[in-house]
């Protein structure tokens, strides 16, 4: 069996050591962040053919991404992507 991508395996910290997506935390963990920071990123984007090299969900992995570095930068949270069909 493969291990699970880096994504799913562990947790991405931001800057201050503290998880940034909202999946990968536990209640406590959110109820600390809302205190903190009560900013949510809602990554969107579409899934649809990009040509026979790209991937279908590049729109929305380029959502996930700028909001995950925003937030390492911020201190907010990333919430699940919301990916849609074209």
């Amino acid at each position: 069996m493969k291990p699970l991508s880096e994504r799913w395996g562990k947790p991405v910290l931001n800057k201050w050591g503290k998880k940034i997506y909202l999946d990968q935390m536990t209640m406590k963990e959110l109820e600390e962040r809302i205190r903190e920071n009560d900013i949510v990123f809602l990554p969107v984007g579409s899934t649809e053919a990009h040509g026979p090299f790209a991937p279908l969900g590049e729109d929305t992995l380029i959502g996930v991404s700028i909001a995950e570095r925003v937030c390492y930068e911020c201190g907010c949270t990333v919430a699940l992507p919301i990916p849609y069909g074209s």
